[in-house]
């Protein structure tokens, strides 16, 4: 079963979010337990279409699970793939990291602090936006190895942004 069917999209990594969306709804108003109130069965029934169609559009609206999804319908496990570039830039990560904790852990931050900071989510929305288009270019041609890890690459972008944005909604002071 294709979840990308349900939703008429075409199974890519780049969708069109806002027919998804209008799929969703139009599939949501036939399937509403609300609207089938003849019969308890019928009720029960509708309510198990209305939340299997909140899961797999879950799926298909966020590109992590999006790009899991495209993994698993062309049959690509993930656990299985030997990931040659495992450790590449390791340390540089390592640094970030560090960095980010050391930057979390203290009361007040520079505007020197701030400034990379900015370069930081400067080069984390650079680097999403290309690596977002090299995995589409790589799921139509099938290139399965490449999209993981491309696609790890994105999640650990995702882990710094995240790591970042604490230390943004933490900080109240600025030296």
């Amino acid at each position: 079963m294709n979840y990308f069917k349900f939703f008429n999209l075409k199974s890519l990594f780049f969708i069109n979010k806002k027919t998804l969306s209008h799929n969703f709804k139009k599939l949501q108003k036939k399937n509403h337990p609300d609207l089938n109130i003849s019969s308890l069965e019928k009720k029960k029934i509708a309510l198990k279409k209305t939340t299997f169609l909140n899961r797999i559009y879950n799926i298909i609206y966020d590109k992590f699970t999006r790009i899991n999804y495209l993994l698993f319908l062309n049959k690509v496990n993930i656990n299985e793939t030997i990931i040659l570039d495992k450790y590449k830039d390791l340390e540089r990560k390592f640094e970030i990291f560090n960095y980010l904790d050391y930057l979390k852990k203290k009361k007040k931050i520079t505007k020197d602090e701030i400034m990379s900071l900015k370069a930081l989510y400067n080069y984390i929305f650079s680097q999403k936006l290309y690596f977002s288009k090299k995995i589409n270019i790589n799921i139509k041609e099938k290139r399965w190895f490449n999209v993981i890890i491309i696609f790890n690459k994105l999640i650990f972008l995702k882990r710094i942004e995240d790591k970042a944005n604490e230390i943004d909604l933490l900080k109240k002071k600025i030296i």
